[in-house]
């Protein structure tokens, strides 16, 4: 069974990013090869990467590079710099803007996750458990302890993808509490 793991916000060739020091890397190189090594030492050839957007900066010919330097299936929630057409798109498992999950291969799913590259406040099934996982946001939302949405943003976990596990661990820790009408 494959092993399931997801991530957002990579910005692989982001010259701003290391340029003003929002990232602890010298170099657009030293980054990208850091992010690659990381997400290879914890995802295999088989395994599924569920990316929530952002993934590259970099012109068409230098992402194909990198997305076939990394490992595993990408699947692809499209992100706000995410324009990727042809090329680039046959690279990915799928190419969406919004998706939910009601099955997860390799893990006993109790509830479904709703995965969209924006953070949302309430989303579908919210009060009957389901999470919510996006990027966007590095890492930057006050976020409110009960709640069950998580910024997979890269810069939240040490530039590396979350695997289900961990945010099985970190869900496990939160009880919704509803916002909206379905108090």
């Amino acid at each position: 069974m494959p092993e399931v793991f997801f991530t957002a916000d990579s910005h692989f060739g982001h010259k701003m990013l290391v340029k003003d020091k929002l990232r602890p890397f010298d170099s657009i190189e030293e980054m990208d090869e850091a992010m690659i090594d990381r997400w290879n030492e914890l995802v295999g050839n088989h395994d599924v990467v569920y990316h929530l957007g952002d993934l590259s900066f970099h012109p068409t010919l230098e992402t194909v590079k990198i997305i076939g330097r990394l490992n595993g299936q990408i699947r692809l929630v499209k992100g706000n710099h995410d324009h990727y057409k042809g090329l680039v798109t046959q690279n990915f498992q799928w190419y969406m803007t919004y998706y939910e999950i009601k099955k997860l291969e390799g893990a006993t799913l109790a509830h479904k996750i709703v995965l969209c590259h924006y953070p949302f406040e309430t989303w579908n099934g919210c009060h009957h458990g389901t999470w919510h996982l996006h990027g966007h946001s590095h890492g930057s939302l006050n976020t409110r302890p009960n709640i069950r949405r998580l910024d997979v943003c890269v810069e939240d976990h040490e530039y590396r993808p979350y695997h289900y596990d961990e945010i099985l661990e970190i869900m496990q820790t939160r009880v919704h509490e509803p916002v909206d009408h379905h108090r």
